[in-house]
């Protein structure tokens, strides 16, 4: 009754049926392609300047701008602007020509 059988299973990366763990960030390419050296096309640095994937100019909203740099305004400031504003006729034509020129900036 004192015999005891120890099984001992030794378990190594070649162990049949267990998945063999892979480094995710390497691929086996990697180490034949050691020993090459590296050239990169001249044309890698060249830069270009009539790309057709450039998108065109971009532009923030007057919102984001606002979000981004908020400017504190002094309610005494607008009081003044509101004062000045019920004394001075605008223009139409004038209004739309600064309204145009804000949105081009």
């Amino acid at each position: 009754m004192g015999d005891t059988l120890e099984v001992g299973l030794m378990i190594t990366p070649e162990t049949p049926g267990r998945p063999r763990v892979l480094n995710p960030f390497e691929s086996p390419s990697d180490y034949h392609s050691l020993h090459e050296s590296i050239v990169a096309s001249p044309s890698v640095f060249k830069s270009s300047r009539t790309s057709s994937a450039t998108p065109g100019k971009f532009k923030w909203s007057i919102d984001q701008i606002a979000s981004l740099n908020p400017v504190d305004i002094d309610p005494e400031d607008i009081h003044q602007q509101s004062l000045y504003m019920s004394q001075v006729r605008t223009d139409t034509e004038i209004e739309d020509r600064r309204q145009k020129a804000i949105e081009e900036v």
